[in-house]
């Protein structure tokens, strides 16, 4: 909050200074007459809170629909047990709240493009440092442990290993796919648009990250432990690789530099991911034990469950801010930091406290993705239609089923060979697998609006489109 507030005095004090030095000194002596406020607030925040609201809401009649589903599905399934035919599945059953908060967000963006005459104004440090920090920290704090260290090497494999692959071949495909005149992207002056090697090793760790809430959404966690514990813990390791990727991409091989001494630091590459890695979670985790060590020398706030959840999400922000000013991965540091969390200090928490600490992490983390997605509905309509390449879009996608299939596919192949008692893994689960980590959401978000390269536009509006066609399309058509 307080690098957002000194950010925000910035801005406005360089607003003020733009605004004194226009005026000039004969407007010194006339009165000022008091400014209203911008028109867009009076309307902005109205629709931004609706969008929230519709969100839950959407979001428990999902949910109460789902569980009709299932019902019907087991009162079918009880009444005729000597048939074989299983209807198909409704539309609805397999949608994820998510995709109509994108939809609803793509309406407001549309009514305020071409109704007021307004766009949406996204700030990415909002976003970064307000938004994404709880989705992360609820993550490390809600992590079950017992799967995870139980199915550790189909976690590590999937989502270290797996992430790794999926980062070589979209950085390989990406590339060749830039070069084609057919999905080239034409400039306004009729030159089309070719991606360097560090632009598409950027677009790669960006399109690494996966969102498996909205298959996890549809697993039974009770009837399929093993595959949910792989699924959660291998999205949660994606994410993290996916992080380290691009701070890597970014540190290593900055904006400009050639193509030889991009395509010659991979090793580089994956050192500054590996200190990445164990400097972000060293801070997470020192803070983490700090917070923890604070919570057990006051026994005394037991009796208090609001200090003591303020003490424990202050203290996932806490880490978040010292890892930001060290330069390092925020996001990595909070997700440790949460981890750590609900190991040490959840057994020095009050009744009260540990079921108040896990609502409160919940709701905040809600809240913000039905944000995230919104936002990402609302800033369809910040860019131009010359930056829009559907072509290109399509390809990306098609791009990423195949580093999807070859991660997984490979991976499970290869350990059925070497390992075939602890790694067989049925094709069905395979397949569920596959399809969960096709989807893109915050993560990439997040992280693409951070770019600050010549082609920033192009490779915004490419993620948002495999965002959008990535939730909205096989959230609607999971099996």
């Amino acid at each position: 909050m307080g690098i957002l507030l000194v950010r925000h005095l910035a801005k406005e004090a360089a607003k003020m200074t733009a605004i004194s030095s226009t005026s000039g000194s004969s407007s010194s002596d006339v009165p000022q007459e008091p400014t209203e406020p911008d028109s867009r607030v009076l309307y902005e925040v109205p629709l931004a809170v609706l969008i929230l609201i519709l969100y839950v809401v959407l979001g428990h009649s999902l949910e109460l629909w789902k569980d009709h589903q299932a019902a019907d599905a087991a009162a079918r399934s009880y009444l005729q047990p000597i048939t074989r035919h299983r209807p198909p599945k409704p539309l609805l059953c397999t949608f994820h709240e998510s995709g109509p908060a994108i939809l609803l967000g793509l309406a407001v963006g549309l009514m305020m493009n071409y109704g007021a005459g307004e766009q949406f104004d996204f700030d990415a440090d909002i976003f970064f440092y307000v938004v994404l920090p709880p989705i992360i920290f609820h993550q490390g704090y809600a992590f079950k442990k017992r799967n995870f260290f139980k199915y550790f090497h189909h976690i590590f494999s999937f989502g270290i290993i797996g992430t790794l692959i999926q980062f070589a071949v979209i950085t390989l495909l990406a590339y060749y796919l830039s070069s084609l005149k057919s999905l080239a992207i034409i400039r306004d002056d009729g030159v089309p648009i070719g991606f360097s090697l560090h632009e598409c090793m950027l677009m790669a760790a960006v399109l690494s990250a996966a969102d498996e809430v909205a298959t996890l959404s549809l697993i039974k966690q009770s009837e399929y432990p093993k595959l949910s514990a792989v699924l959660f813990g291998e999205g949660v390791m994606n994410d993290a690789m996916s992080i380290l990727l691009f701070h890597a991409v970014t540190t290593v091989t900055p904006a400009g530099a050639p193509e030889t001494s991009a395509g010659m630091s991979v090793a580089h590459l994956m050192l500054q991911a590996m200190y990445l890695l164990i400097t972000a979670g060293g801070v997470g985790v020192g803070s983490g034990l700090l917070v923890s060590v604070l919570l057990k020398s006051l026994p005394s706030l037991k009796t208090n469950s609001v200090r003591q959840t303020a003490i424990l999400m202050l203290g996932g922000y806490f880490s978040f801010s010292v890892s930001e000013a060290l330069e390092l991965s925020g996001v990595l540091t909070v997700f440790f930091c949460g981890l750590t969390l609900s190991h040490y200090a959840w057994h020095s928490l009050g009744t009260e406290a540990q079921v108040a600490s896990k609502i409160t992490s919940d709701t905040i983390s809600m809240i913000a993705e039905a944000y995230c997605f919104a936002a990402i509905g609302l800033s369809v309509h910040e860019f131009d239609a010359n930056q829009w390449c559907v072509g290109f879009i399509l390809g990306m996608v098609a791009v990423l089923m195949v580093a999807r299939a070859v991660a997984i596919y490979g991976i499970s192949l290869i350990g059925s060979i070497l390992v075939p008692r602890s790694f067989n893994l049925p094709l069905a689960e395979q397949n569920v697998l596959f399809f969960g980590g096709l989807v893109r959401g915050a993560i990439s978000w997040a992280q693409v609006v951070q770019v600050r390269d010549v082609h920033r536009g192009v490779m915004v509006t490419t993620t948002l489109g495999v965002i959008l066609f990535t939730v909205v399309i096989f959230g609607a058509v999971m099996p």
